[in-house]
C-alpha cells in the first residue's frame, strides 16, 4: 500500500471499498480501509464522516476504539443528521457501559459530558436524557436536572400523542424544576411546548413571549425561531402568518433544518386554512423536501397531506438531488453522462429533441450542475457510497442505448418517416406495418413536434 498523498479520489475509493466490505460481512477490512482514508485527508467535515463510519465498523468488532472515534466524530460533526446518529450511539454506549463492570469507569468519566449533550433540543438528545435519568435514578443519585429533562420528554411525547392534560402536567413539573434550579436558558424550548399544551390562550402566549425575549437577548436564532413558530400557531389571522414567515426566515439562516421544515409546513398549513391554497404549496413543498432529508417521516407525511388538501398532487418528497429525478430524467441524465449527444439520446429513447433538452434542464436544476460534463460526478455523489468506476462503463451504457431492440428495429430514425410529436407507445404485439398504430390508420408523418416532458411519442 502506497504512502498517503492527500488525494480525495483515494479517500472516495477507500470509503467505497469499506462499504463493500461491510456489506459482505468483513468489518475488519472496512476498519483497515477507513483508517487509511483518515490518513489521506485533513478536511474537518470529511474526517468527521470518516470517524463516524470507522466507529460504526469498530462497534461491530466490539473494538474499544469505537468509543474514541465516535466521540471525535461528534466533536467535529457540523451536519445535524450526522450528529444525531452519533448521539444515538452515545445513548447505546451509555446504557451498555453503566451496567458493565469493565466499562463503568468510562461511563463515570463521561457522565458530565453526556449530561451537557442531553440538554440540547433534539429527539436523540432527549432519548439520551431519558437513559441518563434512569441510570442515575437507579443509582440513587440526586439528578434534578436530568429528572426534569425526563419529565419534559414525557410531556413532549404526550403532546405529540394529543394528550394535552398529561402534557401540561409533565411540562409544568419540568418547568418547576428548571425554575427552582435557575435554568432559564431557552435553548430547549420547553416554554413553547408548554404553550402548545395550554388550554388558556392568555396562558399560552406568556411563556412563548418569554422564550422569544430570552432567545433574542442571548442571540440564539434557533430558540427564537421555535418561539415565533409557536406564537404563529397560536395566533390567528395576519399576525399568525407574519410570525410563521419570520420563523421560517430565522430558521433558514441558522442551519436548523428540521425546525425550518416545521416552520415551513406550519406556514403552508396556515395559508391553506386561510384559503390561500396556491400560496400554500411552495412552503409545503420546501418543508416536505427538508423533512424527507432529515428523516422526519411523520412530518413529511403531514406535509404531503397538506399539499393534497391544496389540490396539489405531490409525486416525490424530494425537490433536489438524485431522488428528485423522474425515471425519464434519470435515464436521460445517465445517457448524457455516457457522452451521448442530444440527438442520439432522443433516438435511443424515442422522444423528441425538445423533450431531451427539457429533461436535461430539469436535471441540471435538481442536481445543481451547469453542464453535461458535470453529470458523471453529480450522479456518483448523489448516493452515499457510489459504485467503483469501471473501465468502459460509459461506452457500455452508450452501446446498450444504441443497441436495436425488436421494437426499435421497425422504427425509422427521427426526421425521416417518424412523427415524434405524437404521444403514447406502440401496443406490444400490435401491427408493425407502417401507417398504422394499434390497427388504426394514421396520416403521413409531418414535421416533428415537441411532446410533454416525460411523454414517449408514438412513431408512425
Amino acid at each position: 500500500m502506497c504512502e498517503p498523498a492527500g488525494s480525495l479520489e483515494v479517500v472516495a475509493r477507500l470509503r467505497e471499498a469499506a462499504a463493500r466490505a461491510m456489506r459482505r460481512g468483513a468489518p475488519e477490512s472496512a476498519v483497515a480501509y477507513l483508517r487509511r482514508a483518515l490518513a489521506e485527508t485533513a478536511d474537518v467535515s470529511l474526517r468527521a464522516t470518516l470517524l463516524h463510519e470507522l466507529g460504526l465498523a469498530e462497534k461491530v468488532l466490539a473494538d474499544p476504539a469505537a468509543v474514541q472515534h465516535l466521540r471525535a466524530s461528534l466533536e467535529l460533526a457540523s451536519d445535524a443528521v450526522q450528529r444525531a446518529a452519533v448521539v444515538r450511539l452515545q445513548t447505546w454506549l451509555a446504557g451498555l457501559a453503566a451496567f458493565d463492570p469493565r466499562l463503568v469507569g468510562e461511563f463515570d468519566q463521561r457522565a458530565g459530558q453526556l449530561l451537557v449533550t442531553a440538554h440540547e433540543d433534539m429527539a436523540e438528545q432527549r432519548t439520551l436524557a431519558a437513559m441518563l435519568a434512569g441510570i442515575l435514578a437507579w443509582r440513587g443519585e440526586p439528578a434534578g436536572t436530568v429528572l426534569a429533562l425526563l419529565a419534559e420528554v414525557r410531556g413532549r411525547l404526550a403532546l405529540a400523542a394529543g394528550d394535552f392534560a398529561a402534557a401540561r402536567a409533565e411540562l409544568r413539573s419540568a418547568a418547576a424544576t428548571y425554575e427552582a434550579l435557575h435554568l432559564l436558558n431557552p435553548s430547549t424550548g420547553w416554554r413553547s411546548a408548554l404553550a402548545l399544551a395550554a388550554d388558556d390562550p392568555d396562558e399560552a402566549l406568556q411563556p412563548t413571549n418569554t422564550d422569544l425575549e430570552l432567545a433574542r437577548q442571548a442571540g440564539l436564532p434557533r430558540p427564537a425561531g421555535i418561539a415565533l413558530r409557536t406564537r404563529g400557531m397560536l395566533a390567528v389571522g395576519p399576525q399568525g402568518l407574519d410570525d410563521l414567515r419570520e420563523a421560517a426566515e430565522v430558521l433558514a439562516g441558522c442551519g436548523a433544518r428540521l425546525e425550518h421544515a416545521r416552520a415551513l409546513i406550519e406556514l403552508g398549513a396556515a395559508l391553506r386554512r386561510s384559503n390561500q391554497r396556491t400560496a400554500a404549496r411552495e412552503p409545503l413543498r420546501k418543508g416536505l423536501d427538508l423533512a424527507y432529508r432529515c428523516g422526519a417521516g411523520r412530518l413529511a407525511q403531514r406535509a404531503t397531506n397538506e399539499l393534497r388538501a391544496t389540490g396539489a398532487r405531490p409525486r416525490r418528497a424530494s425537490l433536489t438531488g438524485l431522488e428528485a429525478l423522474t425515471p425519464s430524467e434519470r435515464r436521460v441524465a445517465e445517457l448524457a453522462a455516457g457522452r451521448m449527444s442530444n440527438p442520439e439520446i432522443a433516438q435511443a429513447v424515442f422522444v423528441t429533441l425538445n423533450t431531451v433538452e427539457g429533461h436535461l434542464r430539469h436535471v441540471y436544476q435538481k442536481l445543481s450542475v451547469g453542464s453535461r460534463t458535470q453529470l458523471p460526478a453529480a450522479l456518483r455523489s448523489a448516493v452515499p457510497y457510489p459504485p467503483m468506476p469501471q473501465a468502459g462503463r460509459r461506452a457500455a451504457v452508450a452501446a446498450d442505448a444504441r443497441r436495436p431492440t425488436a421494437a426499435s428495429a421497425r422504427r425509422p430514425p427521427l426526421g425521416q418517416d417518424a412523427d415524434p410529436g405524437r404521444g403514447g407507445r406502440r401496443r406490444p404485439g400490435g401491427p408493425a406495418a407502417r401507417g398504422t398504430v394499434s390497427g388504426r390508420a394514421v396520416p403521413p408523418a409531418g414535421p416533428a413536434r415537441s411532446g410533454r416532458a416525460g411523454e414517449i411519442p408514438r412513431a408512425g
